[in-house]
């Protein structure tokens, strides 16, 4: 039952492909989607939670025992077979990069729950900023099965390596200075060859030029919810009861801090609620713009009149960029969505793909894509120019060409629209997708209940022949 999804295939008028469910057809009583929620489609092309459980039912997995000097080890899970059938290799990776790889060889003669040690070629390296490796062990069938043909990959497992941080002092550059000017509702900060343009209404950016190109469609806007999930089913009510789908923010404070020819920053204070009724968040923010036309943007979030079962769907910007932004690269976990408790087969690296791909239908659409502990992400136009959003440390984003509200309103994929402009949702994190639907609800560690919280992350526009985005990073 819950391997595949058992929606009914019933094509349009022009022969697309779309799937009902219970309620499609006049039938009463009914179970609504309850009964599209498999690993699979109907048609069985697979969902990313195939991944994911492939990922929990692994039969073997690498250990780190003393990674400062590279020694791990390799565990088998299985319970009657040994690994003689399987083969491992390795890669070293450095800031998503590969840098060395090897191979563990044959794993023959390890033994059910048996373990045997390795030792790879890395002690602890002194590196400065944000570097980090990586180690990524592949684990792969040295034969044809009854299940798999001879170099499947099984499995995998990735370590963070350990580093000693030193400091390096920043090369000095000179660029042209700001200059900043002020419209009827809005301020204007310039630099060489670019603008960051703030609404005087909400305290937000409303306009980011670069060369001459503006990049955004629509301003910037608090967003603290998402499209309810299948196992959203206990904080939906707690939601809605709150009005959370309802929320927007108002400015209470919008003013500058500090004008140099180096850097331009703002203070402004923000609080966050359904209209007409009590805020439950209030966002202090110190915006920054810097002559090298990086926007930063650190933020401090404490939760105000709210009631203590409410969990913050998620925090964080969502933003309208303009049409033709389409290539998407980011360093973070991918290429699968990944969420604060589903993250497992998506492996830390560089990875890229179009906004149109990044996109995972769902029968009934909801909250879908998502990159958790993202270090940087990038979307470009053809020619290489577009955005770049730069964790401090990490975040969490996803891009579509539908927004939030677009997910919301639909019951089925095929209702959806695709707009021509981006939706980018830049967040902190959200809450845990859980298991809710009928199971228990989402484990403490992954809630967001949060009573105060800072986000910080930086924006810059630039053209990719000219600029490599992990330099902004780290």
């Amino acid at each position: 039952w819950e391997f595949k999804s058992h929606g009914f295939s019933s094509p349009d008028e022009e022969e697309r492909e779309r799937y009902l469910y219970g309620g499609d057809f006049g039938d009463k009583p009914n179970d609504n989607n309850f009964c599209v929620d498999g690993l699979v489609n109907p048609d069985r092309k697979s969902r990313s939670g195939v991944m994911e459980v492939k990922k929990a039912y692994e039969p073997v997995k690498a250990v780190g025992i003393k990674l400062e000097k590279g020694r791990i080890a390799v565990k088998n899970l299985r319970f009657f077979a040994n690994l003689d059938d399987v083969t491992a290799s390795y890669v070293i990776s450095e800031n998503g990069r590969p840098v060395y790889c090897g191979e563990l060889g044959s794993l023959a003669g390890i033994e059910p729950w048996k373990a045997r040690y390795f030792d790879i070629p890395y002690t602890t390296k002194k590196v400065t900023g944000n570097t980090e490796y990586h180690l990524t062990v592949n684990f792969v069938l040295n034969r044809d099965t009854w299940y798999a043909k001879k170099g499947h990959l099984i499995s995998f497992t990735q370590l963070e390596l350990p580093v000693e941080r030193v400091e390096a002092a920043k090369p000095v550059r000179k660029y042209a200075p700001l200059s900043v000017s002020e419209a009827e509702r809005s301020v204007k900060v310039s630099g060489g060859d670019f603008s960051y343009t703030f609404s005087l209404d909400n305290g937000l950016p409303s306009g980011i030029c670069f060369n001459g190109d503006e990049l955004l469609d629509s301003p910037f806007r608090f967003n603290i919810t998402r499209a309810y999930t299948d196992n959203d089913n206990h904080d939906r009510f707690v939601w809605e009861r709150n009005y959370v789908r309802y929320t927007s923010s108002r400015l209470a404070r919008f003013a500058l801090f500090e004008a140099k020819p180096d850097a331009v920053s703002f203070v402004a204070s923000y609080v966050i609620g359904p209209f007409v009724m009590r805020p439950f968040m209030k966002v202090d923010a110190v915006w920054t713009v810097t002559a090298d036309g990086e926007l930063s943007c650190e933020q401090k979030v404490t939760r105000l009149d709210a009631e203590k079962e409410l969990c913050w769907p998620r925090f964080g910007f969502e933003v309208m960029l303009r049409s033709g932004l389409e290539k998407v690269t980011w360093y973070g976990r991918g290429p699968l969505e990944s969420y604060a408790d589903n993250y497992h087969a998506a492996g830390v690296g560089i990875y890229s793909s179009t906004v149109t791909d990044l996109t995972e239908h769902y029968i009934k659409p909801q909250e879908n894509g998502s990159h958790a502990n993202t270090r940087w992400a990038t979307l470009c136009d053809r020619r290489g120019l577009g955005l770049a959003v730069v964790g401090a440390p990490e975040f969490s984003f996803s891009a579509h060409h539908y927004t939030t509200e677009d997910f919301m309103n639909a019951k089925h994929d095929h209702e959806l629209v695709a707009r021509k402009e981006v939706c980018l949702n830049i967040d902190l994190r959200q809450q845990g997708i859980g298991t809710n639907s009928c199971g228990p609800y989402t484990h403490e560690k992954y809630r967001f209940s949060d009573d105060s919280f800072s986000f910080d992350f930086k924006l810059r526009p630039f053209f990719a022949e000219d600029s490599d985005p992990e330099e902004f990073w780290k």
